[in-house]
């Protein structure tokens, strides 16, 4: 696949399958923000790492005790897919558009510099989006 069609293509994923996130961390007071793909047919999630990067991880949290594959990226790396495939999504387009806002957000400030209250509504606005039901 070349180009936009690649582009496209994972949007499409993206859009039918993928979680995007913004979550606190668990022991200090840093958010991370992630983007992933959970599938059974590992050979995508294989084709997606090969071009775009990221990681592959198996988990077993699927019904029938199946496993289930997950394609992942965090941080920056996230946002630049996103902004990549931006033009291709639908339904997830708001959560990456603030995933991404975040990420310019947090590039400009200077290290350690990040207000933690300033930050915590970005972790709101996307469990509200995640909320969404669509009919």
């Amino acid at each position: 696949m070349e180009g936009r069609c690649r582009d496209a293509y994972l949007a499409g994923l993206i859009d039918g399958e993928a979680c995007i996130g913004i979550y606190p961390a668990r022991r200090d007071k840093r958010l991370f923000c992630t983007l992933s793909i959970g599938a059974l047919y590992k050979p995508v999630l294989i084709s997606i790492q090969e071009e775009y990067g990221g990681r592959i991880s198996k988990h077993s949290s699927h019904p029938n005790n199946k496993f289930m594959w997950r394609w992942e990226v965090r941080g920056s790396e996230a946002a630049r897919i996103l902004i990549t495939i931006a033009p291709y999504l639908h339904e997830k387009r708001i959560q990456a558009d603030l995933l991404i806002d975040y990420m310019v957000w947090k590039e400009k400030q200077p290290k350690l510099g990040i207000k933690w209250d300033e930050a915590l509504w970005m972790v709101q606005a996307m469990k509200d989006l995640k909320r969404i039901t669509y009919e």
